[in-house]
């Protein structure tokens, strides 16, 4: 069984993963892992070239869906994995291997879940477009809202930037379909009694391809089902 498994949802991010997937092998070479990559159909080659790394690595898998769906792909990622750790992230570069290795070091200090934080004292979030601007205004807003309301000690609940420990969705029931579905982890974690932690991390933005987050229609959706997750904060999940 591999000690860690990467779990990569992507739609159209073969130009991205051709330069990620060899840097998360050359960076965990020395732990037993495995890539798993979600991917939405893209017709841009994703599959092929995954296809393609595998003949030289023999440790990644391509899992196809019809669609784009972060919250089920995220799911559906998780439950294929067989490492004792799940690192989960976005696809296209955004993140750097090196914090990939920092949440690694740090979840082996005996944590279920640590979350890389853009907002943190050490964080960094690039924003050099202005649709870049507004997403980066939009998540810190929404991030101090929610530390204000739950209470929580983790302060970045929207990034797909974190690792965990398999058990963890074995003993939460994600039920979230689609962005909410990071905080939903979070904060069940948290009401679990699990041990949660976070690290400052650099968000570069993409370089190649386009963002597949709905911006707008996404943030409405996300603060409307937000108020939803009051209850959970006195149930046993």
């Amino acid at each position: 069984m591999a000690r860690l498994s990467l779990v990569l949802p992507s739609m159209n991010e073969k130009a991205n993963l051709e330069i990620l997937i060899p840097d998360i092998e050359h960076a965990f070479s020395k732990v037993s892992h495995e890539i798993i990559v979600v991917d939405a159909h893209s017709p841009d080659g994703t599959k092929e070239l995954c296809e393609k790394l595998n003949r030289k690595y023999g440790n990644i898998r391509v899992i196809q869906r019809t669609k784009y769906d972060l919250g089920h792909a995220l799911k559906e990622g998780y439950a294929a994995a067989r490492g004792f750790f799940i690192l989960s992230s976005d696809s296209d570069l955004s993140f750097s291997t090196k914090d990939m290795r920092s949440l690694y070091a740090k979840i082996e200090q005996g944590y279920d879940l640590v979350v890389g934080c853009r907002h943190s004292k050490g964080g960094r979030y690039e924003a050099k477009q202005p649709l870049t601007l507004i997403k980066y205004l939009i998540s810190r807003t929404g991030n101090r809202l929610i530390v204000a309301l739950f209470g929580l000690k983790v302060h970045d609940f929207s990034v797909n930037f974190r690792i965990f420990r398999k058990s963890l969705i074995e003993t939460v029931r994600l039920r979230r379909s689609d962005n909410s579905i990071l905080f939903e982890m979070i904060l069940k974690a948290h009401v679990a009694g699990m041990r949660l932690a976070e690290i400052p991390v650099t968000f570069r933005e993409r370089r190649f391809g386009r963002s597949k987050l709905k911006l707008f229609s996404e943030s409405l959706k996300f603060f409307m089902t937000l108020f939803s997750f009051f209850p959970i904060r006195w149930k046993r999940v």
